[in-house]
């Protein structure tokens, strides 16, 4: 999970938390398929699919964001 940072919830701050968290999601699916341990493969790929459902609420937001702001009258 991205580092906690408070103050306001803005585009470039989503835009990093989203980098963050396909790294993470990355970085679990490598390491599943590096690992002899049942065990630990499955919690990887359970840790990996938290990651993948994470990103997708980050693009959800996101996209709302942009559409608020881009479907406002000039």
């Amino acid at each position: 999970m991205p580092a906690h940072r408070v103050g306001t919830l803005t585009a470039p701050k989503l835009i990093q938390d989203l980098a963050e968290v396909e790294d993470l999601y990355t970085l679990y699916r490598q390491a599943r398929w590096l690992t002899p341990d049942t065990t630990l493969r499955d919690t990887l790929e359970e840790m990996a699919a938290e990651e993948a459902r994470s990103a997708h609420a980050i693009r959800r937001i996101i996209g709302t964001m942009d559409s608020y702001v881009t479907d406002r009258p000039s």
